[in-house]
C-alpha cells in the first residue's frame, strides 16, 4: 500500500531532479511542449483534477526533456500507481495561479539552463503543495 508520506517525498525528490535534468538537457521542442501544457493549465474552466493532470503532464514532459529513459519510465509508472489517489492528490494544486506561475518559472529556468534555479523552483512548489495534505490525516503515514 502506498502511504501519503511516501508519495509526497517521492514527488518532491524526483520532481526536483527532473527539473534539474530538464534545465541541463531540454531542446527547443521540449520547451514548446512545456509552454503548451502551461497554457492549457490556465483554462479557468478546468477542475482541480484536470489541473492536476496537466501539472503531472508538465512534469512528464520535463522527464522526457531530461533525455533519461529510466526517468520517463519511472514517471509513467508512478502516474499509473497514483491514479487511485487523484482526488486526494488534486488538493496539492494550491491554486491555478500558483500552478501557472510555477510552470512559467520552471520554463524560464529551463530556457536559461539554470539547473540549480529549476531545482529550487520545483522544490519550493512541491513543498508548498504538501502542506495541505500533511495537515490532514487521510491515510496512514
Amino acid at each position: 500500500m502506498l502511504f501519503r508520506s511516501d508519495v509526497l517525498e517521492f514527488r518532491r525528490v524526483v520532481g526536483r531532479e527532473i527539473a534539474r535534468l530538464a534545465a541541463a538537457r531540454a531542446t527547443a521542442d521540449d520547451l514548446a511542449k512545456l509552454r503548451d501544457l502551461a497554457q492549457q493549465a490556465r483554462d479557468e474552466a478546468l477542475s482541480p483534477e484536470q489541473v492536476f493532470d496537466l501539472d503531472f503532464a508538465f512534469y512528464g514532459a520535463m522527464a522526457s526533456a531530461s533525455n533519461n529513459r529510466v526517468v520517463g519510465l519511472l514517471v509513467n509508472t508512478v502516474r499509473k500507481a497514483t491514479e487511485q489517489f487523484k482526488p486526494l492528490l488534486s488538493i496539492l494544486i494550491i491554486s491555478r495561479e500558483r500552478v501557472s506561475g510555477h510552470h512559467d518559472a520552471l520554463i524560464a529556468a529551463i530556457e536559461a539552463r539554470d539547473v540549480d534555479g529549476a531545482g529550487q523552483v520545483a522544490e519550493q512548489y512541491l513543498q508548498d503543495g504538501e502542506r495541505p495534505v500533511r495537515q490532514n490525516d487521510w491515510s496512514p503515514r
